[in-house]
């Protein structure tokens, strides 16, 4: 009677060692990826439960170089602050994972992670989640590390998060798993555009401008051209259209209606190209 006790026993314990393990991360751990996206094997409430209330998630990305919020697009090779936030009021402790791909294929690189976070390789993914149970900062479950867009005409990104508050007693049950989290980012137009040798001709002045930024080149295949002004989250704040008959093109960029920062003028027609600018 005694032997089917002790193989419980074992069985129990050998269950507990798997599953706490999950606590420096279940793909390190070798339990995949638990986000909800491409690749993965179910969610982190596959094994985690029974806690109260809601854990809430969501992912916001800002432009590292300014701090600026990003608005549902990205510039190809620009490094993006990633911020995943949350919170369960019941549960003190956290764990996440988040993915960046393009299909079932990685998309741009994470860097910058801190010693409180990883990343692990699964089918060509970079899965980044926790080193150890994270406590809350401010009252609130956050982490950041960096996103690097990835090269032009890679096209829409998507972004799957998962945060998953826990007891932290070492097991499984009494935690609450959030719903998961989907961001998608189309691709915008970069300054890395490749010119061609007709737009060495090409002049913007004054530099900086503050009130009209004027546009001129000789030698421009003739034809239409639009003229498109992005600001760094990539979202057109201003468009025109220019017909250039004389090889010669002119044209004025009315950037007093912009705030000071800086901004991509993009020329688009039989060739096209993107120029950086600063508005005073």
């Amino acid at each position: 009677m005694k032997r089917p006790i002790i193989l419980t026993s074992v069985v129990l314990c050998g269950m507990y060692l798997i599953l706490g393990s999950n606590a420096a991360g279940p793909a390190t751990a070798g339990n995949g990826i638990r986000n909800g996206g491409p690749g993965s094997s179910g969610t982190c409430a596959s094994c985690h439960g029974g806690g109260s209330g809601t854990t809430t998630a969501a992912i916001t990305l800002k432009v590292k170089a300014t701090g600026a919020a990003v608005t549902g697009s990205y510039v190809p090779g620009t490094v993006y602050t990633l911020t995943l936030t949350g919170n369960n009021p019941g549960l003190d402790f956290f764990g996440f994972q988040v993915t960046a791909s393009k299909g079932t294929s990685q998309a741009g690189s994470f860097s910058n992670l801190g010693s409180d976070k990883h990343a692990a390789s699964i089918g060509g993914l970079q899965v980044i989640e926790h080193s150890t149970s994270l406590a809350k900062s401010g009252g609130v479950y956050t982490v950041s590390f960096d996103w690097t867009a990835p090269a032009a005409g890679t096209g829409t990104v998507t972004f799957n998060g998962i945060i998953n508050g826990v007891n932290h007693d070492g097991g499984t049950s009494g935690d609450k798993t959030s719903d998961v989290v989907t961001v998608n980012l189309t691709e915008t137009p970069s300054v890395g555009i490749a010119e061609e040798g007709i737009w060495k001709n090409l002049n913007m002045s004054p530099v900086p401008a503050s009130d009209m930024l004027n546009i001129s080149g000789e030698g421009i295949t003739p034809g239409s051209y639009q003229l498109t002004v992005f600001d760094l989250n990539g979202k057109a704040l201003w468009q025109s259209t220019v017909n250039n008959q004389s090889g010669k093109l002119q044209a004025s960029v009315p950037v007093h209606q912009l705030a000071s920062g800086t901004y991509f003028l993009n020329i688009k027609g039989k060739s096209q190209v993107s120029r950086m600018f600063i508005k005073q």
